[in-house]
């Protein structure tokens, strides 16, 4: 018998085929569950590193939220808290299985690479802080696109176990509030980045802050329990013991050696950070209480953060990896006594409009380790050193200046 041609069953049995196709297309990476936690430390790495090897194209800056989004109950960070895994969960807004939407990604594009975390072995924390990690993957990235010659950076580490879930911190200067520099190594990174006040507040600070307001009381920190909770072999700690804040302090030859400029077109703004050997990043420091925040020298050194290869760019850091955030709530359940501390913090931050977190003092600029274009633009080490002091002198000059506008006012 002779077949009538039916459109409407065809375009039926096309989407069918079509969709199958973008399921499989997009199924996402073995990074959770019990399958990819029993793993060893070191193979995770190692797969993290070949995932980003796949493909070196970075993913493009998204759209930020619209209104709507923000007003949207649907549109939320909250499993990048809630949500124990190594890639970037998706959740589901109906509740009924038919929609699974990605976490918005603030710092979508990046570079990772593999490091060690060697802690200073008689500092007072428990779990990580106390071990350190060899098997770690840190990410530089920013938080939105830069312009011609200011960026906001942000720098995560996650700290790989074997049979046993990630330890994860996440840090930046500010939270979008642009530095006029180049130099991703020019502040403190920190776990509470500071938020301008509620009346100099750009929208989309403002926004950011409504979308993270959504699942926290707490927007501009998050929590370092995790981390203090589980050392490396996965054994829970009996008393958790850890900093109410980390701050992340660039060592000095990148501190002063890293370049302010942006790279030349058509190289992308982290052209530098692939160019840097393996070596020291960051030196950590905590501050135990809140109450310390203006005394520098309570502040303790806890560990150092080395790279063991270059920077790597990729579509898998962009768009897959994740890092675990931590809830403040959940440190003041060990620490109840910092919370009202934390509120006067986020207070005074809101309505003051010099808040800020002073920076750990530097060294000396010597020994710079400045990345190079080429040959034809080395400068030697003399140069990088007059660099180095010259960049030192205008910096004290800056807090100078803004340390008597600051007189000024008060009286």
């Amino acid at each position: 018998s002779t077949q009538i041609w039916n459109p409407m069953g065809y375009y039926q049995e096309v989407l069918v085929l079509f969709t199958l196709v973008v399921t499989i297309m997009s199924q996402p990476y073995k990074l959770e569950g019990k399958d990819w936690q029993k793993n060893t430390a070191e193979s995770k790495v190692e797969e993290m590193i070949n995932l980003q090897y796949d493909d070196h194209v970075s993913a493009s800056f998204p759209s930020l939220p619209t209104e709507d989004d923000l007003l949207s109950y649907e549109f939320t960070v909250a499993p990048i808290f809630e949500t124990v895994t190594d890639q970037l969960p998706l959740y589901n807004p109906s509740g009924s299985g038919a929609a699974w939407l990605p976490v918005p990604k603030q710092q979508a594009q990046g570079v990772i690479t593999s490091a060690v975390w060697t802690p200073v072995l008689d500092n007072p924390y428990t779990g990580m802080f106390k071990d350190g990690c060899q098997d770690a993957i840190v990410r530089l990235s920013l938080v939105s696109p830069p312009t011609e010659d200011s960026i906001v950076p942000g720098f995560a580490i996650k700290c790989l176990k074997t049979a046993y879930s990630s330890a994860n911190i996440l840090a930046q200067p500010t939270m979008v509030y642009p530095q006029p520099s180049y130099n991703l190594f020019l502040h403190d990174y920190t776990n509470h980045p500071v938020a301008q006040a509620l009346s100099n507040q750009t929208k989309e600070e403002r926004d950011l802050m409504a979308l993270y307001t959504k699942s926290t009381k707490y927007p501009t920190m998050t929590g370092l329990s995790k981390f203090a909770q589980v050392d490396r072999n996965g054994r829970e700690e009996p008393a958790p013991n850890f900093p109410f804040r980390i701050i992340f302090h660039p060592v000095d030859n990148l501190h002063y050696g890293f370049p302010d400029a942006a790279p030349k077109s058509p190289n992308p703004w982290y052209h530098y950070l692939l160019l840097l050997n393996p070596g020291p990043l960051f030196e950590v420091y905590a501050q135990r209480e809140p109450s310390d925040q203006d005394m520098t020298e309570r502040y303790i050194r806890i560990g150092t953060i080395s790279t063991t290869r270059k920077f790597i760019p990729g579509k898998f850091g962009d768009t897959k990896l994740s890092f675990e955030h931590t809830y403040m709530e959940r440190d003041f359940e060990f620490f109840p006594v910092r919370e009202m501390a934390a509120k006067d913090i986020i207070k005074q931050q809101q309505e003051n409009m010099n808040y800020r977190y002073k920076d750990l003092p530097w060294g000396n600029a010597t020994d710079l380790i400045v990345p190079e274009e080429g040959p034809e633009e080395a400068e030697g080490k003399k140069g990088k050193r007059k660099r180095g002091r010259v960049r030192k002198e205008k910096k004290e000059a800056e807090g100078k200046r803004v340390e008597e506008e600051e007189n000024k006012k008060i009286r």
